[in-house]
Protein backbone atom coordinates (compact mmCIF):
# COMPACT_ATOMS: atom_id res chain seq x y z
CA UNK A 1 0.00 0.00 0.00
CA UNK A 2 2.76 2.44 0.48
CA UNK A 3 4.49 1.69 -2.33
CA UNK A 4 1.35 2.42 -4.19
CA UNK A 5 0.75 5.50 -2.67
CA UNK A 6 4.14 6.81 -3.29
CA UNK A 7 3.73 5.61 -7.20
CA UNK A 8 0.26 7.35 -7.04
CA UNK A 9 1.70 10.56 -5.47
CA UNK A 10 4.88 11.09 -7.80
CA UNK A 11 7.38 10.70 -4.79
CA UNK A 12 10.06 10.45 -7.53
CA UNK A 13 12.81 9.23 -4.26
CA UNK A 14 12.26 7.22 -1.04
CA UNK A 15 15.48 5.83 1.36
CA UNK A 16 14.89 2.77 2.98
CA UNK A 17 16.80 -0.31 5.16
CA UNK A 18 14.68 -3.22 4.98
CA UNK A 19 14.45 -5.01 2.70
CA UNK A 20 10.64 -7.34 1.51
CA UNK A 21 12.33 -10.56 3.07
CA UNK A 22 12.96 -8.68 6.12
CA UNK A 23 9.58 -7.67 6.41
CA UNK A 24 8.04 -11.01 5.21
CA UNK A 25 10.43 -12.72 8.01
CA UNK A 26 8.82 -10.46 10.85
CA UNK A 27 5.10 -10.77 9.75
CA UNK A 28 4.93 -7.60 7.66
CA UNK A 29 4.63 -9.29 3.86
CA UNK A 30 3.44 -7.48 0.98
CA UNK A 31 3.86 -10.03 -1.50
CA UNK A 32 0.00 -10.28 -1.76
CA UNK A 33 0.39 -6.81 -3.25
CA UNK A 34 3.05 -7.01 -5.37
CA UNK A 35 1.42 -10.06 -7.17
CA UNK A 36 -1.74 -8.54 -7.65
CA UNK A 37 -0.19 -5.18 -8.96
CA UNK A 38 1.83 -7.93 -11.24
CA UNK A 39 -1.25 -9.59 -12.19
CA UNK A 40 -0.47 -12.68 -10.88
CA UNK A 41 -3.19 -12.96 -8.10
CA UNK A 42 -6.12 -11.70 -8.78
CA UNK A 43 -8.00 -13.54 -5.31
CA UNK A 44 -7.07 -10.40 -3.01
CA UNK A 45 -9.41 -8.02 -3.65
CA UNK A 46 -12.42 -8.00 -6.42
CA UNK A 47 -13.36 -4.97 -8.47
CA UNK A 48 -16.86 -4.39 -8.69
CA UNK A 49 -17.45 -1.88 -11.60
CA UNK A 50 -20.69 0.45 -11.21
CA UNK A 51 -22.96 2.56 -13.61
CA UNK A 52 -21.13 6.07 -14.29
CA UNK A 53 -21.99 8.84 -11.21
CA UNK A 54 -21.91 12.19 -11.98
CA UNK A 55 -20.76 12.93 -8.30
CA UNK A 56 -17.34 10.89 -9.09
CA UNK A 57 -16.76 12.97 -12.36
CA UNK A 58 -17.29 15.87 -10.07
CA UNK A 59 -14.26 14.88 -8.25
CA UNK A 60 -11.68 14.31 -10.85
CA UNK A 61 -12.91 17.98 -12.48
CA UNK A 62 -12.38 19.46 -9.02
CA UNK A 63 -8.96 17.48 -8.91
CA UNK A 64 -7.64 18.60 -12.48
CA UNK A 65 -8.95 22.18 -11.19
CA UNK A 66 -6.21 22.18 -7.80
CA UNK A 67 -3.74 20.94 -10.55
CA UNK A 68 -3.60 23.50 -12.22
CA UNK A 69 -3.25 26.13 -9.24
CA UNK A 70 -0.11 24.44 -8.22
Amino acid sequence: MCVSFMIWAGIKEVYYCSTAEDTDKHGFSDMHLRKYLKGEDDSVIRMVKVPAREDCDHLFEHFHKLQEQQ
